[in-house]
């Protein structure tokens, strides 16, 4: 009788289902505060709200519009996007997601949809709801404080806006 073998494959980055899945409820320590809404922007942050998303029976919340925010990368760029929680996962299944550029500090503007095939695109962290706020109207994303921090910490931007240095550049003085 042979004995089956059970080989360790190199860690590859989270599948979709895998990544959603894994979108803790309440795990946050302490409520991050959230950005304001654009109507209000003399306030400079908002107490975190519940999410617009539905309870299901299992006691998770339910993306609104079957769309969870996440940070991927996309053919090598780290990106905020917005995935279909409906499309099924499958290493052969182009997903529908839906791209935001950056705009300022922590405003995010929809930039256009796209279908992509699996290899383009690794879900790096799932966003949790209560810490985005989306204007469908205006296609316009908020993320929380914290949030933008660990995208900064993702992307690799340090403190000044550009890469970081890790030693200053040598000059010589030609004569």
């Amino acid at each position: 009788m042979a004995s089956a073998q059970v080989l360790q494959q190199p860690q590859q980055p989270l599948s979709l289902a895998a990544a959603m899945s894994s979108i803790p409820i309440y795990a946050s320590p302490a409520p991050v505060p959230c950005p304001p809404p654009h109507q209000t922007p003399s306030v400079p942050h908002a107490q975190p709200s519940i999410g617009t998303g539905t309870a299901s029976a299992s006691g998770k919340r339910e993306p609104a519009g079957g769309y969870t925010f996440a940070f991927a990368r996309v053919k090598g760029e780290l990106c905020l996007v917005q995935v279909s929680s409906s499309t099924p996962v499958s290493a052969l299944t182009p997903l529908d997601i839906k791209l935001f550029r950056h705009e300022f500090i922590s405003i995010f503007r929809f930039a256009g949809a796209r279908t992509l095939h699996p290899a383009d695109i690794a879900i790096v962290e799932p966003i949790d709801e209560r810490l985005t706020k989306y204007e469908e109207e205006n296609e316009t994303v908020f993320l929380a404080r914290g949030v933008m921090e660990r995208m900064r910490r993702l992307s690799g931007v340090g403190v000044g806006g550009g890469r970081t240095r890790y030693a200053p550049a040598q000059r010589t003085r030609q004569r």
